[in-house]
């Protein structure tokens, strides 16, 4: 295959994008109940699934490994799913302040 593999995949601001996106969904939906935070969690399970998945294809995997490394397989799957780890650390803390738990 000649052709490279970095012009077809998505590139670390654009996954970034997408779970500022995500994350600033869950922190309106945890804004109106504090558990709708937990919502959009399948949505970036199965985002992080889908790119995870193709490192296990065998001539694909391989490429994206070589042309890209793993330094952009770690950020982008940091830049997925940062964000609403983020949000979702916020209102676990939140919601354990309100019922009284030292959280500390």
């Amino acid at each position: 295959m000649l052709a490279e593999i970095s012009d077809k995949m998505l590139g670390v601001p654009g996954f970034l994008a997408i779970g500022v996106a995500v994350g600033l969904l869950s922190a309106f939906l945890g804004w109106l109940r504090w558990w709708l935070v937990l919502t959009p969690m399948p949505v970036l399970g199965y985002l992080s699934y889908g790119f995870l998945s193709q490192l296990s294809e065998p001539d694909f995997g391989r490429m994206i490994l070589s042309e890209l490394g793993w330094g952009y397989v770690t950020a982008s799957t940091s830049a997925l799913n940062a964000p609403y780890l983020l949000v979702l650390a916020y209102f676990c803390i939140r919601a354990a302040r309100r019922r009284g738990v030292n959280s500390t």
